[in-house]
């Protein structure tokens, strides 16, 4: 499972320098692709396995004031997902995605106020923030063999901050 992501630190376009421009894609987009490449041998030897990604609501919704980048990266990561799963199930592999919305983690400790977080829970139907067990049942999900005919998709876990 790829499960890095980091803001680096709030900037809008104006404020953003390319060196973080340039962390927050490493942190949240060239590290998916690393770390698939890595394991695609193994996988491919032992005839398939499973690739799960973590993407964000703020892939499909923009994110909040300062999120440009962090946004930006998940939403690759979103694509990369659909583009893996296209190429490699060939060979047995299964790739989909998770996407959480507010969850309560040091993440959001780190880039956003308390005041902030209490104003965006409001916004939440279920009216607060998830907590990190109430998105690991995707995961294991899509990890299990009840997912065989999942590929590319995605399980939005977020409260109701996005329905389809």
């Amino acid at each position: 499972m790829n499960n890095a992501g980091s803001m680096v630190a709030r900037a809008t376009l104006a404020d953003m320098e390319e060196d973080v421009w340039d962390r927050v894609m490493d942190v949240n987009l060239k590290s998916v692709y690393l770390c698939s490449h890595a394991v695609l041998p193994v996988m491919k030897r032992q005839g398939g396995g499973r690739i799960i990604n973590m993407t964000s609501v703020s892939a499909r919704e923009g994110g909040s004031p300062g999120s440009l980048a962090y946004s930006t990266a998940k939403g690759g990561v979103s694509t990369l997902t659909r583009a893996m799963a296209k190429d490699l199930v060939a060979d047995g592999i299964r790739v989909n995605r998770v996407g959480p919305g507010r969850i309560d983690t040091p993440f959001h400790d780190e880039f956003t106020t308390d005041e902030k977080r209490a104003e965006a829970a409001q916004g939440i139907p279920m009216g607060r923030e998830g907590t990190p067990e109430e998105v690991v049942g995707a995961v294991l999900f899509l990890a299990s063999s009840q997912a065989s005919y999942a590929l590319g998709e995605i399980i939005e876990v977020n409260g109701g901050m996005l329905m389809d």
